[in-house]
């Protein structure tokens, strides 16, 4: 039996290795008739330990110009495209 932390651990895991070997773009490119390298290797997890930054990560909904104006140093900035 896995614990809900490590469910969630495992599951991103695997999401990130289907990831790294998923032949995506012959999947979206049906042109392309051979497989990309990366479908070619051995699938694998690597589980990542959650920081234990003290300060929680913070979400912003707001314009990106205006975003980059306002927040100042980030580790880590992923700007979510408008539908």
């Amino acid at each position: 039996m896995v614990g809900e932390d490590s469910y969630y651990l495992l599951l991103a895991a695997i999401i990130e290795g289907a990831d790294r070997v998923a032949n995506t773009a012959g999947v979206y490119a049906s042109y392309m008739k051979k497989w990309q390298p990366n479908a070619r290797r051995a699938f694998g997890i690597v589980p990542e330990v959650p920081s234990k930054d003290p300060s929680p990560p913070k979400a912003h909904l707001m314009d990106a110009i205006e975003a980059a104006k306002s927040i100042g140093d980030v580790d880590l900035l992923y700007i979510d495209p408008p539908i």
